[in-house]
């Protein structure tokens, strides 16, 4: 099965979803900041203990329960399974951590769409998933 979201779509997407992102980490980090005012935290340790699990369960939790991010609603597209089924935490969790080395390397596993005969990115290769319209 051929995905049917172009690349476009998927940016539209993902600057959605950056846009939630970056709102929770700021919430988050004015929580962190109130809670432990006073106590200096010159490591930025307590940042990424915070934010990093914050940003796993949104995205995870989101493509688990949902299928799909506030993004993915907003463009009218889902996640799914190679196969046909609901993502399990495992396969979700791949995604996520491949979706980072995907963009982290230039964009070149986002990229990769545009010469794959599936449609999909590098990430969606590797964890067996699909991006379709619903």
């Amino acid at each position: 099965m051929k995905s049917n979201v172009n690349f476009f779509r998927r940016l539209g997407a993902i600057t959605y979803d950056l846009f939630i992102v970056f709102s929770l980490i700021l919430f988050l980090d004015v929580i962190a900041v109130i809670v432990f005012i006073g106590k200096e935290d010159t490591s930025g340790i307590l940042f990424y203990l915070v934010t990093l699990p914050a940003i796993y369960y949104y995205y995870v939790f989101s493509w688990v329960i949902r299928g799909q991010t506030v993004g993915m609603m907003a463009w009218k597209f889902k996640i799914q399974t190679t196969d046909n089924k609901k993502l399990s935490y495992s396969i979700a969790s791949k995604r996520l951590v491949f979706s980072w080395f995907s963009f982290a390397f230039f964009g070149l596993g986002y990229l990769y769409q545009f010469i794959d005969k599936e449609n999909d990115a590098l990430h969606d290769k590797i964890s067996k998933t699909k991006l379709l319209m619903k």
